[in-house]
């Protein structure tokens, strides 16, 4: 039996546990603090300023003939085997924080300009979830696809084989019922992303109800989080 509660303001889940009664399943997102610094994370408007003026400085100087610093590479590999941040979990909830802080920005300017960006966003962090439930109830690496129908049905087999588990009960019909909208909208993950599709064909607008939205991706995630945390505590993995 799988029941929506609210914990610490936070989607988790009571789940039934047969013979040996009925488990609390705490929210694992607020035991994953120490993946983000106890300082602000935002960049003023004037610190940008600074930053592009930086760049075009450093633009001025290869024009009389400096070579480029590889040194200061915006982006490169961390060059150990020892990640932190490897697992499913900690992308799905990394995407997750993405969609917040993006869905705060868009609810506070009502600005339709951020709408694709959040959506796409919103589509890749319920993909993350659900291969992140995947992945732990069945212990194996995830499917690699992007449809998420066919996620969802993955996850509900793996639960079925792995698990005294099952996608039954009213909140994960309701979960399924969610998922298929969006998935029905943006088939292969791409509609968010193009104005146009794989074969040139324009896509429609698309317009986001943005509570509406943050309502159905919070039982979406709600539920694969509560998924993760429950098979842990029945497998006493450290959480």
């Amino acid at each position: 039996m799988w029941t929506g509660c609210h914990a610490t303001g936070r989607l988790a889940a009571t789940f039934g546990c047969g013979a040996n009664g009925y488990k609390q399943a705490g929210c694992r997102r607020d035991q994953v603090s120490r993946w983000e610094p106890a300082r602000s994370s935002n960049v003023s408007e004037e610190r940008r300023v600074e930053l592009v003026d930086q760049a075009l400085a450093d633009v001025d100087r290869l024009v009389v003939g400096r070579q480029p610093d590889r040194s200061r590479d915006y982006v490169k590999s961390g060059g150990t085997h020892t990640r932190w941040d490897g697992s499913w979990h900690f992308f799905a909830y990394s995407y997750e924080r993405a969609f917040e802080i993006l869905w705060d920005a868009a609810y506070a300017r009502w600005s339709r300009a951020l709408d694709y960006p959040l959506l796409f966003i919103c589509r890749q962090s319920i993909e993350l979830w659900l291969k992140a439930a995947i992945a732990t109830v069945s212990e194996s690496h995830p499917p690699t696809g992007h449809g998420l129908g066919e996620l969802w049905s993955s996850l509900s087999e793996a639960l079925g084989e792995h698990s005294s588990h099952s996608t039954d009960g009213a909140y994960p019909e309701y979960v399924e019922v969610l998922i298929q909208v969006l998935d029905e909208h943006d088939t292969k993950g791409d509609r968010f992303r193009y104005p146009i599709a794989r074969n040139r064909a324009s896509y429609l607008s698309t317009v986001a109800d943005l509570e509406e939205l943050y309502r159905a991706y919070s039982l979406i995630t709600g539920f694969c989080d509560a998924v993760l945390t429950q098979m842990e505590v029945e497998r006493e993995l450290p959480l």
